[in-house]
């Protein structure tokens, strides 16, 4: 018997997440259980066979059946038994206007924040700078702050 190791990076285990799979004249399909005492944090051992009857080595990979929700799988080319669960997070629109009572402005430039542990923190780009809109009378004082993330992989 030879001992297989899955490792997943990201995401939750779940019950029977993961399926091993192994090239035969049949495939054989070993699940992945939450509360298996094979399961070790974010890795689970197989104590499987490394050759068929014949005495042929069997090529290992693993699938993973329910991925968690907001990640994407992937596989690491270097490694089938490596499962990679890249959190991807649900975008949205967020529209914002500007009324005035009394003399408007020229322009206006406003700023999205986010609540963070019950503090107001600036929403930021990817170079670390605050997403802004600029409103005026040309756009009708109206704007969209676009693909604005539902939450974060710390949510």
């Amino acid at each position: 018997m030879g001992i297989k190791r899955v490792k997943v990076e990201g995401g939750d285990w779940s019950t029977e997440s993961a399926t091993l799979l192994y090239d035969t004249p049949f495939q054989y399909r070993l699940s992945i259980v939450n509360n298996d005492t094979n399961l070790d944090g974010d890795e689970y051992t197989w104590s499987v066979n490394e050759k068929d009857p014949n005495g042929v080595n069997y090529v290992y990979s693993v699938i993973e059946n329910k991925v968690p929700v907001g990640y994407e799988v992937s596989y690491d080319n270097n490694n089938p038994l490596n499962v990679i669960n890249t959190f991807v997070p649900s975008n949205t629109e967020i529209p914002v206007k500007t009324i005035w009572n009394g003399k408007a402005l020229n322009s206006l430039r406003v700023g999205l924040f986010k609540m963070v542990d019950g503090v107001k923190t600036p929403v930021l780009d990817e170079n670390g700078n605050q997403l802004t809109v600029e409103l005026d009378s040309q756009n009708k004082w109206e704007g969209i702050f676009s693909n604005i993330p539902l939450t974060d992989e710390n949510a």
